[in-house]
């Protein structure tokens, strides 16, 4: 048998959940399907003010958050390795200048995700640097997009 997909389980710690029952993007809003999977197992949960939500959604609640899947990558040691040598020091020094020296390395290894918005700035970079376009990722998943 399927199992079905339990946004509440699967959001981030601390997620928002929305409990209201009038909102007319409540089937496409990350927040009402956390708060629709709530089980009775769960004592508390941080929700949204339902006085501050808007019922008429998208577009108009400021708590909206679309339920979509996103390609994310992870890794790019083989789009690295076609990068000439005497470029990589460069293209390490620019992808730490968008966070730090780890996370290029955690993101380089593809043990932290790129969202399409970081996959964009990286394959950038290392175009700029020799490599092959269209940059390609060590991996790829889909993935509800759960950022805020």
């Amino acid at each position: 048998m399927e199992q079905l997909y339990n946004f509440h389980k699967n959001a981030p710690a601390g997620y928002a959940h929305c409990f209201r029952t009038d909102c007319t993007s409540a089937a496409t809003c990350l927040r009402a399907l956390a708060g629709h999977d709530l089980g009775e197992d769960v004592p508390t949960v941080c929700a949204v003010n339902p006085k501050l939500a808007d019922p008429a959604g998208s577009g108009k609640c400021p708590f909206f958050r679309e339920a979509k899947t996103v390609s994310v990558a992870y890794g790019f040691m083989h789009a690295l390795s076609m990068v000439p040598s005497g470029q990589i020091a460069s293209v390490r020094a620019t992808i730490s200048r968008l966070g730090c020296d780890r996370m290029y390395y955690f993101l380089r290894r593809g043990e932290k995700p790129m969202f399409p918005d970081k996959q964009k700035q990286i394959a950038d970079i290392l175009a700029a640097h020799g490599a092959p376009t269209p940059v390609k990722f060590d991996r790829y998943e889909q993935q509800i997009d759960w950022r805020i």
